[in-house]
């Protein structure tokens, strides 16, 4: 124990920025409150703590600086430009493939208008440049709550047991396991209904394509009306999905809200119930843990399902579009050699 300190006093000499006086700090504090969770503290066990400061050394850099003269700002960079330099340096690589994604979709774009297209394939172009690139964009920042919720999820389940029981813990967490199921399935439904959206836009964008390309021939015949109605009825059909997506939307935020009170009351309500006994400082710790998982769980995690399936959906209308337009390419070389 007493090398695993100094090794860790050690390792934030040598790495005196902030994350390594944060790390050296939690890390300390994890090793104090296990031992006290399983044994009464005591005088001795405070011989076990490092005696030498690191964030003293950190100190003594900020008095440093005549702060009659300079700003904290300018200080604070001085000191920390570091730890700037590289978080600005891990930020690149995501604003690369943020900007990368819409010039790869305007390639493929380009390639496929290099040849002979119908308007069903130009309005799927449009749709895709403009409303599915930033599909790729949105689905990179929630993603890896894929694999971080159900860690939490786990720990958290741990936490609570170990602290107020595993009954207890357990009703509470059944009934965010249903939030959770009820969440995917509204993801899942979220996800078709976009779908049914980027359908109901390439169909629209089609047939005004197709207007404004034959206009002559629909104010020759005199069929304004008619016009007019099927794109207020194509119109009316995608606002109705769009407002159904909403009115789900709504339902997942309102579970999200109501998550903890729900949760935190079925666990005191079992409890209560079953006539146990428990401290109040037990109840608000594994509260408070109920706060912490929710959002990461209840929230980001269905958030991070409803974008990758909605990064399926544009992927698999990429392929289509690609055949389609390899489809209209062959066409023309296969009638040329018969001739």
């Amino acid at each position: 124990m007493r090398q695993n300190i100094n090794h860790l006093v050690w390792n934030g000499q040598n790495h005196l920025g902030f994350d390594g006086v944060i790390f050296s700090f939690f890390h300390g504090l994890f090793q104090f409150s296990n031992r006290a969770y399983k044994q009464t503290l005591t005088i001795d066990n405070l011989d076990q703590l490092p005696t030498d400061d690191t964030t003293l050394i950190l100190m003594q850099k900020i008095l440093c600086y005549d702060w009659k003269t300079i700003s904290a700002s300018i200080a604070i960079i001085q000191i920390f430009w570091k730890e700037l330099a590289i978080s600005v340096l891990h930020l690149l690589p995501y604003m690369f493939a943020g900007k990368a994604v819409p010039l790869i979709l305007r390639q493929i774009a380009l390639l496929i208008t290099g040849h002979q297209t119908s308007s069903s394939l130009s309005a799927c172009m449009i749709n895709l440049v403009g409303t599915d690139a930033t599909r790729f964009f949105d689905c990179s920042m929630y993603f890896h709550f894929l694999w971080e919720a159900p860690i939490e999820f786990l720990s958290g389940l741990y936490l609570i047991y170990s602290i107020i029981g595993f009954l207890p813990a357990l009703c509470g967490y059944l009934l965010f396991i249903f939030v959770i199921l009820v969440q995917i399935i509204c993801s899942r439904t979220l996800s078709e209904y976009h779908d049914n959206i980027a359908k109901c836009a390439d169909k629209r964008i089609q047939v005004l394509s197709e207007m404004t390309n034959a206009f002559h021939i629909v104010k020759m015949n005199n069929w304004e009306d008619l016009a007019e109605k099927r794109v207020n009825s194509m119109r009316e059909h995608e606002f109705s999905t769009i407002r159904k997506t909403y009115l789900i939307r709504a339902l997942n935020m309102g579970l999200f809200v109501a998550a903890t009170l729900s949760i935190s009351l079925a666990t005191i309500g079992y409890i209560w119930l079953t006539n146990g006994s428990v401290v109040s400082i037990d109840i608000f710790t594994a509260i408070s843990f109920y706060g912490v998982i929710r959002t990461p769980v209840a929230s980001y995690m269905p958030i991070a399902i409803e974008k990758t399936l909605h990064l399926r959906m544009t992927v698999k209308r990429i392929d289509e579009l690609l055949q389609q337009s390899e489809q209209q390419t062959l066409e023309p070389s296969n009638a040329d050699q018969y001739q």
